[in-house]
């Protein structure tokens, strides 16, 4: 409500052996009462596609039926999922903010790429993991900074040419511009 958001989408994620189950509300800022609820249940091996599906109910659950030019469709082959599952981690690890949460951030994503060796999400990432100890002042494996900016434009590098329409890809490479 402070921030001015109509509404706030949250869910719960479970995964049991081979299937996935999706569980999204969207909930009202203003009164916290739901508006909208929906479960998702399907093969692990389609979380790409599930991720697309869940977007769209969600934006059709706030503004209404979209028209055919808002969607986009999905650029480039779909990763294979256990590269995925990396990114996803990388990305909780990420999220830790801490020297020790980005070096497993890097791990992970540096194992999606060896997985996916065209997962160019991945490499963005990996590069954006690269640009913020450079931002930050951290070290990482005792890299000097030097050798931190060439990893991180090598695998910008990759993503842009993996998928020239990936936004996070242009991102890092110009992030990494600055140094």
């Amino acid at each position: 409500r402070t921030l001015g958001f109509g509404h706030l989408v949250e869910g719960s994620v479970r995964r049991a052996g081979e299937r996935v189950r999706v569980s999204v509300r969207l909930v009202a800022a203003a009164d916290g009462l739901r508006r909208w609820n929906r479960s998702y249940d399907r093969a692990a091996t389609d979380l790409l596609e599930l991720q697309d599906e869940i977007a769209l109910d969600v934006a059709q659950a706030v503004a209404g039926q979209l028209a055919p030019s808002a969607l986009a469709p999905r650029t480039g082959p779909a990763p294979r999922p256990e590269a995925h599952d990396r990114l996803l981690q990388g990305n909780y690890y990420l999220a830790q903010r801490s020297p020790r949460g980005l070096a497993r951030a890097v791990e992970a994503y540096a194992e999606a790429t060896r997985l996916d060796p065209d997962f160019a999400r991945a490499f963005a990432k990996l590069a954006h993991a690269h640009n913020l100890y450079l931002d930050w002042g951290w070290t990482y494996d005792g890299l000097p900074p030097d050798s931190l900016f060439t990893r991180g434009w090598q695998a910008a590098e990759r993503a842009v040419m993996l998928d020239s329409a990936l936004a996070d890809g242009w991102l890092a490479r110009g992030s990494l511009l600055r140094f």
